[in-house]
């Protein structure tokens, strides 16, 4: 998910194993935005088809400028372990936030393959709690939780590095992002 996707020609997505393994390019996608429309955030999907099963990779969203123009975005990477068709054989995943960079909400999605409570909790920097999103049984399927970029009292938190929390049954999992207000 992008807000604003200025002088981009396509990004760039791209996987390796991790942490050894070189990247390769696993397809381009080009930006779709017209004049009419650069201000509305703007949604892309890819699925990665060909991973292995217990495999870790790193993957890199690498933005590609238009002709005759810099960009000043960086890439972004995340890491994930594949474990095929969660019906069952695996019981979470927890999956990157988007957006990243955020200025209003970000929405954490996971998914469950067998019952679990499940709590999903956000961090500064410093390891303090800033707010709790779940702390709850949930039965196997997609989730999605949205953080407005506010502690656990309502208060407005500045800009900043966070981190967000999953504990299903005995899986825990954890993702970094970046408010920017």
């Amino acid at each position: 998910s992008t807000d604003l996707e200025i002088n981009l020609a396509s990004y760039r997505i791209e996987r390796r194993i991790y942490p050894d393994g070189a990247y390769e390019l696993l397809a381009s996608v080009l930006v779709t935005r017209t004049q009419d429309d650069f201000r509305d955030a703007k949604i892309y999907h890819y699925t990665d088809t060909s991973v292995q099963q217990g495999a870790s990779y790193e993957y890199r969203l690498r933005p590609v400028a238009r002709a005759g123009f810099t960009l000043t975005a960086s890439p972004v990477s995340t890491r994930i372990t594949y474990a095929p068709g969660l019906a069952g054989s695996s019981p979470a995943v927890l999956y990157p936030n988007a957006p990243n960079p955020f200025d209003v909400s970000t929405r954490i999605r996971y998914e469950l393959g067998e019952p679990s409570r499940v709590t999903l909790t956000i961090y500064n920097t410093l390891g303090r709690r800033v707010r709790i999103l779940v702390d709850e049984m949930h039965e196997p399927g997609r989730y999605a939780q949205t953080w407005n970029g506010r502690d656990g009292d309502g208060r407005s938190m500045p800009s900043g590095v966070y981190f967000y929390r999953m504990t299903a049954g005995d899986i825990v999992a954890s993702g970094k992002m970046l408010l920017l207000r």
